[in-house]
């Protein structure tokens, strides 16, 4: 016991011992570890602007040529003759804390000198912040506001400088250090708003639109363009342009590998006046590529999926169809997407006060508002990225109306003074939407574009949808015709002087349109017409009909794009640069409610050469809205997702639906379709396995052998091996073959065309008698009008087609065609492998 007692009672000794020990050294070092930090710190500032010492004079030298200034808690060392600045820099890095000394020009952005002090990064990779080699990259560059560290970079920038090798994580964490000291103290020091959010914000808004400033002017601008209004401490920016509104946020966001490193991030989210359908989030940070975080999830492209989506929204990992969702979010940026959502949502609530409370200011004609409306009542969908794209693509304007390519439908838009309120006390500008078909009497759709106030009767009851939409179908001059007592597209109490400004703007419209009648560019096109055209589009031609006169070019250009193969009673229709099938046909259709109208509609099926895989599918009738089947299942973007399937299938239900759309409500359309389709495989089928020559293929094959005319049935013996087709000529014993090939033609070889060849050679199956060829004769392609081509090909005639190119005098045997390189080689090689492989399958070899 006793000796257990004095065991205790020694380790107790010793440890007081121990203890008492160390605070003497922290006592005696404790000074010095501090003198030497502050020598560490003088001499740097020192070395930064050009000051010899020793360590006998830093201590003298520094107080004699160096001022510290503080505020803020931070000191900041200006050289008395240099003007430069220095202060410290520190923060985490990848291993450990990184710290050093930044030193400035007097402008406070210039950088003279970095040092580091301390760091714990891997030796041999992050390391390498702390030398020379590397913080001598940043000597002369300037913060614009941010530096930034980015691999790759040639540091042609003025703000930015390569990263270090293999080690992105350790300059991402360096370049953080930099910016959020230089914010500190520029803030602290300079005090202008160079890092105010608001002011960030303003010139972002500015970038955004497009409208040009300079950092003289841009408050100016900014105010010419936008009202700022402000709810406590929130500020809110209304497009002047556009009615649109911003509300934004500077929020804390993790980055990193381990969601280590944070930033303050200014997120701006630019809604419709709905204050809901988003126009466009976008984030203000500092760049940084090692963070993907801003690589992926922030960048405006990914951002950019948002539009058209409702706030407030979230961003998730998995997919999702909802109006507040986007989803498919990548699994890299795992920290900052939760930092993210949660700005956003922080963002929506607090700017809530403003919902239905928006300031009020005069607002141009939102332009996509319309064109969205327009495509809406037109049911053509679109996708929001691609409003102007679609929308151009299916009109055109003339004068002060657009037109409807296909239906040739008029649309008119303009802006009119409505009453609203009891007794029409408030008068304020709507746009109304009227599209009238071709006929310039019957309404395609009506309506009309307001501030959604429910206070007003007039927007809350006649203004809307539900109503307006009662005028598709009508005669316009009927819209406003009393039937027992009722509007005949609506009756709606309580809005009379509503009801008065629309009657009033739908015949001033009316008015607009009849005094154009004359010159609108109207005029009919008969279904094959259309088939054509439809056709050339889906082969990459456009052809534009503007006016009567135009309408022949539609089957010219036709002519020189499609061929005809013939069989029995068919025409089959071959795309000659792509080598696509067409089949058509005529088909009874059937609509209306129990399918009592039947109908006959043109169909067209755009199939692949392996006559099963769909390349377009359309159907052509007289568009009747009144029928359903018309209006929702036969038109371009349904019939559309028929492509890349097997023409088999595309009516097979999975899942209980139709492979290429489901529509629901037009059963007896879809059966007969169904039918049509099945019908017009079964009468094509003969195609798929014959090798048929098209029309032109016939007479080039006549040519080639000098026939004027006549079946190749009555000029020719037919041999067929392996899918091949050997030609003989029944009086002169000459052999023809035929092959088509993908050749490379275009500037630098940029495009591919399919060619079809008709070669004839003599009896002895060597010496040409003619070779010609059939293709789309696209004036762009060089080859198509230099070489391939008749007056080139013709002195090939009674050469050795083993010797076609072989040079003489520097030229090819039957001719020397420039800007054709690639084409002629491939031309040489074509010829000679098709012609090898006809004389083995077919003997020729010992003729």
């Amino acid at each position: 016991m006793k000796n257990y007692i004095k065991m205790v009672v020694f380790i107790l000794l010793m440890g007081a011992f121990s203890a008492l020990l160390l605070i003497g050294v922290d006592v005696l070092t404790k000074d010095r570890i501090s003198q030497n930090k502050l020598i560490e710190l003088q001499s740097t500032v020192l070395e930064h602007n050009g000051v010899l010492y020793t360590l006998d004079n830093v201590f003298e030298l520094f107080e004699s040529q160096v001022t510290p200034e503080e505020k803020e808690g931070l000191v900041l060392y200006r050289h008395n003759e240099t003007n430069n600045v220095s202060f410290n820099i520190g923060g985490s890095g990848l291993w450990g804390p990184i710290k050093g000394i930044l030193t400035l020009q007097e402008d406070f952005k210039t950088i003279v000198n970095v040092s580091i002090l301390e760091q714990e990064e891997t030796p041999g990779l992050g390391a390498f912040v702390g030398e020379r080699v590397f913080l001598d990259r940043l000597v002369g560059k300037v913060f614009d506001p941010t530096i930034n560290i980015v691999k790759g970079s040639d540091g042609t920038l003025p703000n930015e400088i390569d990263s270090i090798t293999g080690a992105t994580g350790t300059s991402s964490a360096f370049q953080i250090i930099l910016n959020n000291a230089y914010k500190a103290y520029y803030t602290a020091f300079v005090g202008d708003d160079l890092f105010d959010s608001n002011v960030k914000v303003v010139k972002h808004l500015l970038e955004l639109n497009n409208i040009e400033f300079t950092e003289e002017n841009y408050k100016e601008v900014f105010n010419q363009n936008f009202q700022t209004d402000k709810l406590n401490d929130l500020t809110l920016y209304s497009n002047l342009n556009n009615g649109y509104v911003t509300i934004f946020g500077e929020k804390p966001m993790k980055f990193g590998q381990n969601g280590d490193q944070t930033e303050d991030v200014v997120l701006t989210v630019t809604l419709k006046r709905d204050f809901e359908t988003i126009v466009r989030i976008s984030a203000i940070f500092d760049e940084n590529a090692g963070q993907w975080g801003k690589t992926i999830l922030l960048d405006q492209e990914n951002l950019d999926k948002a539009i058209g989506k409702k706030f407030p929204i979230t961003f998730t990992k998995e997919q999702s169809n909802e109006d507040n969702v986007l989803g498919d979010q990548t699994g890299a940026t795992t920290h900052t997407l939760p930092t993210f959502n949660k700005a956003l949502a922080e963002i929506a609530q607090a700017y809530e006060g403003f919902k239905g409370n928006l300031p009020a200011i005069e607002v141009p004609l939102d332009l996509d508002l319309v064109k969205e409306n327009i495509l809406k009542l037109s049911n053509i969908t679109y996708e929001p990225a691609n409003l102007d794209i679609t929308f151009n693509n299916n009109f055109k304007t003339f004068e002060k109306f657009y037109m409807n390519n296909e239906t040739q439908d008029v649309v008119y838009f303009g802006e009119f003074d409505f009453k609203f309120s009891p007794g029409g006390a408030v008068t304020e500008k709507v746009a109304v939407i009227l599209i009238l078909q071709k006929d310039l009497e019957t309404v395609r759709g009506l309506t009309v574009l307001h501030d959604g106030n429910k206070d007003h009767w007039g927007k809350k009851n006649l203004l809307i949808d539900e109503v307006l939409n009662k005028a598709a179908g009508k005669k316009f001059s009927e819209l406003f015709t009393l039937i027992d007592e009722k509007y005949q597209f609506g009756d709606v109490t309580g809005v009379t002087h509503t009801t008065n400004s629309l009657r009033t703007a739908l015949n001033d419209i009316n008015l607009l349109i009849q005094e154009a009648k004359g010159r609108l560019p109207i005029f009919e096109l008969t279904k094959e017409q259309k088939m054509m055209l439809h056709l050339l589009e889906v082969s990459g031609v456009t052809v534009k009909i503007e006016a009567e006169a135009d309408i022949p070019n539609i089957e010219t250009e036709f002519n020189k794009r499609f061929d005809k193969i013939v069989s029995s009673d068919k025409v089959l229709y071959k795309d000659l640069n792509s080598g696509n099938v067409v089949i058509i046909g005529n088909k009874d259709l059937k609509f209306g409610r129990n399918g009592l109208v039947t109908e006959s509609t043109l169909i067209t099926l755009t199939l692949k050469s392996d006559f099963d895989t769909v390349v377009d599918f359309m159907v052509f009738s007289d568009g009747n809205t009144a029928h359903w089947g018309k209006r929702d299942l036969l038109k371009k973007d349904v019939l559309k997702d028929a492509i890349g399937k097997k023409v088999g299938i595309i009516f097979d239900r999975i899942d209980g639906k139709n492979v290429f759309n489901d529509v629901a409500r037009v059963t007896y359309t879809t059966d007969t379709l169904l039918e049509a389709v099945t019908t017009l495989m079964d009468e094509y089928i003969e195609f798929k396995d014959l090798n048929i020559l098209s029309e032109k293929e016939i007479a080039a094959v006549n040519s080639n052998n000098n026939l004027e005319a006549g079946t190749i049935e009555d000029n020719f013996t037919l041999e067929v091996l392996e899918g091949k087709t050997l030609y003989t000529e029944k009086v002169s014993g000459n052999y023809t073959f035929v092959f088509t090939e993908l050749m490379t033609v275009g500037n630098k070889g940029a495009d591919k065309s399919l060619i079809t060849f008709i070669v004839t050679l003599s009896f002895d199956f060597k010496t040409v008698v003619d070779i010609r060829v059939v293709n789309d004769s696209n004036s762009r392609h060089w080859a198509k009008t230099r070489l391939l081509i008749d007056a080139k090909l013709v002195k090939a005639r009674g050469k050795d087609i083993t010797n076609l190119f072989v040079e003489l005098d520097g030229k090819d045997q039957f001719e020397d065609v420039t800007g054709v390189t690639i084409t002629t080689s491939e031309f040489k090689d074509k010829l000679q492998t098709n012609y090898e492989a006809f004389k083995t399958l077919f003997n020729k070899g010992g003729i």
